[in-house]
């Protein structure tokens, strides 16, 4: 990967939120719309219980939003004066949205297997929140229902899946607990693997999203040439070098370019105007898709 001038970073931090801006302009101009021929429409006319398929979009389509706020995040936050950290887990965030999102939405998969992965995603949501509430320090921050009224929610959500003939999802030792609904819900390096082919970037901004001091050294300082430095310590110098802002856009903008794919082929849009503009973006940025 060439590095970049401080004018190509300007350039292609433009081209990016110009991705974002004209997305979004083609996602209103549809939004209210269907094609009766996507998959959307045909998993709705098919599957025994077409609610289930329709509360799908919800949760889904709300991820690509996230993953386009997430980039946006990333973008001012590398604007001089640049920040150190938060850019990292703003692409590290963005990730995880995005492969949500594709997972949700995977062209591959028919109706019965979409509504596993959805009540798995909701399962494993309604778990960590249940941790969180468990904590009653946050009874002054945050309205704090019974843990029993998300113990409700969760037999609710398996008593879905019985109705629709799905079987529990047991721990493999045991096969007493139960450990998911629908399907177990994947490790997140592995779905940003399977949906991304990224691991190895998540695996990157994890470590400096969990203060790993090599990571963040490495990602946003650069070596000083302060000479009065205590020997034996290395001087270093905020700020996100130019091929570290490469390396970050590029991977975010690649897991954005497969949930917006994804979102327009499941509801069959049209994907023409999408298509020129990832080519006229991916042009500028000399990102190969």
């Amino acid at each position: 990967m060439p590095d970049l001038t401080p004018d190509e970073v300007e350039s292609r931090r433009a081209t990016l939120n110009s991705l974002l801006s004209a997305s979004g302009k083609l996602i209103d101009a549809q939004a209210d719309s269907v094609h009766p021929g996507s998959p959307f429409a045909s998993e709705v006319r098919s599957f025994v219980r077409p609610q289930s398929v329709k509360n799908i979009l919800g949760p889904a389509l709300l991820l690509v939003e996230a993953a386009a706020d997430e980039i946006q995040s990333f973008l001012r936050l590398t604007e001089p004066p640049t920040q150190s950290k938060a850019p990292l887990t703003c692409v590290r965030a963005s990730l995880e949205s995005s492969a949500l999102s594709a997972w949700l939405l995977d062209p591959e998969i028919d109706a019965s297997d979409r509504v596993k992965r959805l009540l798995a995603y909701l399962y494993e949501g309604l778990i960590q929140k249940r941790k969180l509430y468990r904590e009653k320090q946050h009874s002054q921050i945050i309205v704090s229902p019974e843990v029993g009224t998300i113990d409700l929610e969760i037999d609710r959500l398996e008593n879905q899946a019985k109705q629709l003939g799905f079987p529990p999802v047991l721990d493999p030792k045991t096969q007493m607990k139960r450990v998911g609904i629908g399907v177990r819900f994947p490790h997140i390096t592995n779905l940003i693997d399977s949906e991304l082919g990224q691991a190895s970037a998540y695996r990157l901004l994890s470590a400096a999203a969990h203060s790993h001091m090599w990571a963040i050294a490495e990602l946003s300082f650069s070596r000083s040439s302060d000479s009065t430095a205590t020997p034996g310590f290395r001087a270093l110098e905020k700020g996100i070098s130019t091929l570290t802002w490469q390396y970050l856009s590029v991977a975010a903008f690649k897991a954005f370019v497969v949930a917006l794919r994804r979102r327009f082929a499941y509801l069959g849009w049209d994907t023409v105007p999408l298509k020129s503009l990832l080519q006229s973006i991916s042009d500028e940025l000399g990102v190969r898709l």
